[in-house]
């Protein structure tokens, strides 16, 4: 199986080869849950660009939130891809703040299902 980013394909096989273990090809649009759902689940180390990947989303929600840092509010995408990597920002007053809005505001409305 392999992830498609744009034009590139990504093996997600053991042997990084999309011919030695792959029999046949499947591509998906990598976004933050299909990155962090690869991220997450892998049993050898992750294909340096799903963490490439990564790392730029998660740049680019830690930029808004200190252009915003009283009122940002996380989408779950951008919620999910913080939590994976909260241990860099663990004793902000800006990520506890963001948490706290994002949960006040996505607790029990109906797109949470």
């Amino acid at each position: 199986m392999a992830v498609a980013t744009g034009l590139n394909r990504i093996p997600l096989c053991a042997t990084n080869s999309m011919t030695s273990c792959c029999d046949t090809t499947v591509a998906y649009k990598l976004d933050i849950q299909t990155a962090l759902d690869i991220a997450r689940n892998a049993d050898t180390d992750v294909d340096p660009r799903i963490t490439n990947y990564l790392e730029s989303q998660v740049r680019s929600v830690w930029k808004r939130l200190q252009k915003k840092p009283d009122t940002y509010i996380l989408s779950k995408d951008e919620f999910a891809l913080f939590n994976f990597y909260i241990y860099r920002y663990r004793g902000s007053e800006v990520t506890e703040k963001a948490v706290e809005r994002f949960w006040n505001h996505h607790q029990g409305s109906d797109d949470d299902t």
